[in-house]
Formats: C-alpha cells, structure tokens, sequence
C-alpha cells in the first residue's frame, strides 16, 4: 500500500500531511501539589522551620540550620547547620497508588539545568528509596509512611548546601517530563492546598462570618471552608480583632473553635462586654491578623 502524503478536500485544497500533521509532545501528570512553590497562604517572605510548614504542603522536618526562602520564581533551600543534613518534604496523601511502580523525580534549579531519576516506589512500610544524588550530600528521597495510603516526596539537602529551585515533579513512569510543564493554575492550585490548610487573611479587613452573642463573654461564628478538607481541622489565630455589633467594637480577647467538620466550623469568639443575642460580624483591626484552620497534613 502507497503512503498518503497528501489530502485534497471537496472544495478543492490540497494539503501535504507533513505540514499538517506534526509530533508532539505530551508531558505526565505532576503526583504533587504545589509543586511550583507558588501558593504560599502562610505568607512568609522566609521561614526556618521547626518540623512545620514553609510553603503551602512543603514541610521541613529539621528544627534549626535550615532555611526556606521565598521568591518570585520558586524557593532557596539552604542548610546552614554544623552537621547533618535538612529535610522539605510533602506527605502524599494517595501514596498507596504508586507502591511497586516505576516512578521519575525531577527537580528544575533556577537556572534552568533539570535534575533527574527513576526508582521503584517502595511497597514496604518505613522503608527509603533515593531516587537520585546531586550537589555534594543532597538527594531526592521517596519515602513509604507507616501508613499505607501515605509517601513522603523529600528534597534532602546536605549541610552547607543551598540550591535555588524553580518547580519539582514526581510522575509515574521512566521519563522526565518536567521540561515541557509550566506553572500550574494559582487558582487550581491554591484549592487543592486549602484541603490541609486554609487561612482567612486579616488584610481582607472584614472576616467573611456572621455571629451571635450567646452571652456577655461569648459569640460564636461558622466559618464555611472553600472545598472539603481531608479532615476536619485545628484553629489558630494571630492580630488583633473585635467584634463589630450595633455600633459598638468589642475586642476579642481569644478564639477556640466548638467544633468542626470537613466542610464548616463553629468557632467561639471571647470578648467582654458582648448582650446575649446581639450580631455582627468579626473586623481584623490590623493587616496581619488572621484565622488558620490546618488539618496537620
């Protein structure tokens, strides 16, 4: 049979199928979230974390001689201890789906060289698998949780090691694809965070919750979350806020939450002064207070 080089249509066009029809190339799903550094609701410009979260589902597991460093066009990783090396890792909540399966890690550096390899995903609880080396001490780390529905995707960096990084992928499969991805949608991106972590920022200046004064210490708000958390969350709070109602400011003295779901929460507000029955609404009085609800995830 002849090869077809070329289609003529009804009207009468010909066209060379070599002008028309062309390769491309298709780049695999990225297995992490926030894998560009972008969504950063805690808010930072820096952070030295002491077995907690830098950027949103990046955590440093090391409590002192690490760094995080955020900027424009991803993060700084810097490990300034006197020895042994600092951990910034993300827990992968459907982990259980790559166990025994061929899997590439890649990293993106700022200056555009892409670090890559290939390892079989550990089937085995607790057990490490270095996916590759780089720099002098520092290695890319797949790490199977006592959990079996939990992988830990770990960027290990050796002491007195700091690398720029634009964006990291894990993908299934023996090729690295990362070079034709680009930054992910922030708003696509920023959803999928909120499902561990969600922060209501005092810069908006009015929280978004209607309360009523239960009595003269107490109001309580429902906070609906913006998608379904994987668990129903803690509370934290920061800045000054008062209670707004009829005219009158009350300060709020300090916040708990009653209770929680996955999708909303009830959260106490304390003040003095407050009328049983009275509404309002809940007014940051500075840019940098803030409400936090974090699944620990």
């Amino acid at each position: 049979m002849a090869n077809i080089d070329s289609v003529k249509l009804p009207n009468g066009n010909e066209y060379n199928l070599q002008d028309v029809v062309t390769p491309r190339d298709f780049t695999n799903p990225n297995l992490l979230i926030n894998p560009w550094f972008t969504v950063n609701q805690r808010g930072s410009a820096s952070y030295t974390p002491n077995n907690s979260y830098t950027v949103d589902n990046w955590k440093g597991t090391f409590s002192s001689g690490f760094t995080v460093a955020v900027n424009s066009d991803g993060i700084k990783v810097t490990n300034t201890a006197a020895s042994g090396r600092r951990i910034l890792t993300q827990i992968m909540e459907f982990g259980s789906l790559i166990e025994g399966k061929t899997v590439t890690g890649s990293i993106l550096l700022k200056d555009g060289t892409i670090l890559k390899g290939s390892v079989v995903a550990s089937d085995t609880r607790g057990t490490d698998v270095k996916v590759f080396d780089f720099g002098v001490n520092s290695e890319l780390r797949l790490t199977h949780g006592a959990n079996d529905d939990y992988q830990w995707f770990s960027i290990v960096v050796g002491n007195g090691e700091s690398f720029d990084i634009r964006a990291v992928k894990l993908e299934i499969g023996s090729t690295s694809t990362l070079h034709l991805d680009t930054a992910p949608d922030y708003t696509t991106e920023l959803l999928k965070c909120r499902r561990y972590f969600y922060r209501i920022n005092g810069d908006v200046q009015y929280l978004p919750m209607v309360n009523v004064s239960t009595e003269a210490t107490l109001a309580r708000g429902i906070v609906t979350f913006p998608t379904e958390m994987i668990s129903a969350p803690n509370i934290a709070s920061g800045g000054s806020m008062v209670i707004s109602a009829v005219g009158t400011s009350y300060v709020i003295d300090s916040i708990s939450l009653s209770n929680a779901s996955k999708q909303i929460a009830n959260v106490r507000f304390y003040a003095t002064g407050l009328t049983a029955g009275q509404y309002g609404i809940i007014m940051a009085m500075q840019a940098g207070a803030y409400l936090e609800f974090d699944t620990g995830l």
